[in-house]
Parts: C-alpha cells; structure tokens; sequence
C-alpha cells in the first residue's frame, strides 16, 4: 500500500532550516499533519497520538519535494537487545517514501522506529552491512565507488 507523504507549499523553515519530514494521520477519526524537523520529532508526534488514541494510524517520511534522500544513524534503545548488538545502522529515507512502525536498515535490519535511538554522525559501532549497504547504494546513484586497502604491514605488524 502506498501512502502519500503531505507536503506545504511553501516550504516552512525552522531556525533557518528547511522542515524535511512529514507525519500524518488520522487521530479519533480526523485527519492530522505535521510538517518536523528531525525524526525524535516524528517520534515524540506518533507518541502522543497513540497515547490519545490507541486506534490511531498514521506514517511518516521524507517529503516529496525534498532535495534528495536523507541517510539517518539509528541505534536500538539499551535493553532491547543485548549490548554488542547495539550497532549504529544507517536508514535511508527516500522522497515521498512513507514509513510505519518499521523501517529497514541499509544490511537489510527491521528497526521498530520507537525502539531506536537517534545518534549524530560518528557516535557509536557502525554496522557493516551498513556501510557496505551504503556504499552499494552510492555506486548505484554515482556509478562510482571509492575502494581502499589496508596497508599490508599495517595489517601484519
């Protein structure tokens, strides 16, 4: 099922900043949406809508006439996996692409989106699959690569 993402015409700012993504939904049977700047926002929305109504349904995602996809550092919240597994996985959120509960990692990971963290670039363990997910995915749009090797007496000394 696909699900329109809203978009404004004009583009609203936030502290000089353009408001890249959208929540919408439908809270006690009408219809709500949020135009936000980051994806705490997102949750902090979905949070309250599902407390006021727990039959509320609704998703979330880059808007439509944004610039370019958006590439978000997540991680799981401490307790809902074990600590070595707490890896930063990279999402990349796609124009006019609507999310729900879930969205899927860069190696291929379901992430509950209320049961992640948030982190700045370069926080935290990345995950392989991720990076190499994300490399993949670069060559796709640039059809170009950068490879590097180690320096092999790097490596054996």
């Amino acid at each position: 099922m696909n699900v329109a993402v809203p978009q404004s015409s004009p583009v609203p700012e936030s502290n000089g900043h353009s408001v890249p993504l959208a929540v919408a939904g439908t809270v006690h049977g009408r219809p709500v949406e949020v135009l936000v700047a980051t994806l705490p926002d997102v949750l902090g929305h979905i949070e309250r809508w599902t407390e006021q109504d727990p039959m509320a349904i609704g998703c979330w995602g880059l808007r439509s006439d944004y610039s370019a996809p958006l590439t978000l550092p997540l991680r799981q919240k401490a307790g809902v996996v074990r600590e070595s597994r707490r890896t930063v996985h990279l999402i990349r959120l796609l124009p006019g692409e609507a999310h729900g509960a879930t969205v899927t990692a860069l190696c291929g990971e379901r992430l509950r989106i209320l049961g992640v963290d948030v982190l700045p670039v370069g926080m935290g363990m990345p995950c392989g699959g991720c990076l190499a997910g994300g490399l993949a995915a670069d060559r796709k749009h640039t059809d170009r690569i950068v490879v590097s090797s180690p320096d092999a007496p790097a490596v054996h000394s």
